[in-house]
């Protein structure tokens, strides 16, 4: 994802047969966008993903990562607290990343709503304008 001559776009990982307990492991990858991403997050899922965009201002493209924490809908309560401590190690293992978001319903990622946060979020969009 972070290797421009590589076409992948975006890598998700899960918890090794749906177990908490055991490693993260790569889940599916792609080349494509966030709609083709996020086909791959099920209710009863905890996913961590990255997704390569482009930022586009003053027609100038510009790079950015974006790090999404799924919580299936039908996760356990028990199993959202304990993972609750792992998200420190998670987000040293996906960082850097410019935004990122905590989901557990598919109609909250879309390509729209990404890149509206990543536009909000970018510095370039902060600059002082001279009047």
């Amino acid at each position: 994802v972070r290797n421009d001559n590589d076409p992948t776009t975006w890598v998700i990982g899960s918890y090794k047969d749906d177990d908490i307990s055991k490693p993260v492991e790569l889940l599916a990858s792609g080349t494509g966008d966030c709609n083709e991403m996020k086909t791959h997050f099920a209710p009863e899922k905890v996913c961590y993903a990255l997704i390569r965009v482009i930022d586009v201002y003053e027609n100038i493209n510009t790079v950015k990562f974006v790090f999404i924490y799924w919580l299936g809908s039908k996760v356990s309560v028990m199993k959202k607290a304990k993972i609750s401590v792992h998200k420190g190690k998670v987000n040293e293992m996906f960082s850097n990343f410019h935004v990122d978001f905590m989901i557990s319903s598919l109609n909250e990622i879309s390509n729209e709503i990404v890149m509206r946060k990543v536009s909000q979020n970018s510095g370039s969009r902060s600059m002082v304008t001279r009047r």
